[in-house]
């Protein structure tokens, strides 16, 4: 769909992911969580992302893509990057997050769903990061993390960094899909009329309201409380929420809760996805059968629920 107009040499235990817990302050995990924030272009887009170094040599370096949604952005992540030992890349999609990365103007400058997105983190991928890695996808921007890795099957390109040590490999070897729409949501695309019919809500009037009588500290709190977390959320993801929610963050929030990621089927890619790939659900969410399902339809899947 289109809109238009230093390193420890000591060794480390291998990744196992468990539940995501909500993000913490910045220094309270090891000796070496001090986040960096970085930027790179894509195309006429400055792009923005949180870069951990290695704390071990022994891991593999993780991709992060957040979800999109009213205080959404790669702050979401803080939790797991400080936990994860091994380098760590949490990247600010096109349009999302205050860190320094362009906002997107719908009006102005027309996106590709999730075209843009996917291109943004192959960028990433080829010029910045330059080994394999494993991409990690939170929630409805699953496919997302589908098209990178799908495409990243078919192209294999060499890394642009000289130094690299590697070519004609993927640049991906593992996907992780957590709490992903269902494997049914993925292939049945929704109509044309409904995304528009959607997406000229969310623009108009009645949905800025929405929007404003959603972008605050009691209703963050509520929604996370009954939809995020089993838990009660803390003071901290509430207070970083908060801070992400700006006018001018609002589009890509329209545009993908107005079903945009969702135009056509990934039933082919999911299919023909060659790397490992990992499914996650919480031990609570109602949609466990349907996330099942991603293990039958493809090559090399697992899916495992999340326990407390």
């Amino acid at each position: 769909a289109t809109i238009s107009s230093t390193k420890s040499k000591r060794r480390c235990n291998s990744f196992s992911p468990t539940r995501l817990t909500q993000p913490q302050n910045n220094h309270d995990v090891g000796t070496n969580n001090v986040t960096e924030i970085r930027y790179y272009e894509h195309n006429e887009w400055k792009c923005a992302y949180r870069y951990k170094p290695a704390e071990c040599d022994n891991l593999i370096p993780l991709l992060l893509i957040h979800p999109v949604g009213i205080g959404m952005s790669s702050w979401f992540w803080n939790n797991l990057m400080h936990q994860y030992q091994g380098e760590v890349y949490a990247v600010d999609l096109i349009g999302c997050g205050t860190i320094g990365g362009d906002t997107w103007d719908p009006d102005a400058h027309g996106m590709f769903f999730p075209l843009t997105w996917v291109q943004q983190c192959e960028i990433l991928l080829r010029k910045v990061i330059c080994r394999p890695c494993a991409v990690v996808c939170q929630g409805a921007v699953a496919p997302v993390g589908v098209l990178l890795t799908w495409r990243d099957c078919q192209m294999q390109f060499a890394p642009e960094n000289t130094s690299a040590t590697w070519s004609n490999q993927n640049f991906i070897s593992h996907l992780i899909l957590s709490s992903p729409p269902t494997y049914k949501a993925m292939i049945e695309p929704l109509p044309m009329s409904t995304l528009r019919r959607n997406y000229q809500f969310y623009r108009s009037f009645l949905g800025g309201l929405a929007f404003d009588a959603l972008e605050n500290r009691f209703a963050i709190k509520l929604f996370s409380n009954l939809f995020l977390f089993d838990n009660p959320v803390d003071d901290n993801f509430i207070t970083n929420a908060v801070t992400e929610c700006k006018k001018e963050l609002r589009s890509p929030i329209m545009a993908v809760n107005a079903g945009m990621l969702m135009h056509r089927s990934w039933k082919d890619e999911l299919a023909s996805i060659s790397q490992p790939t990992l499914v996650l659900c919480g031990d609570t969410d109602p949609r466990r059968k349907g996330q099942r399902a991603y293990q039958e339809a493809m090559m090399h899947c697992t899916f495992k629920v999340m326990l407390e």
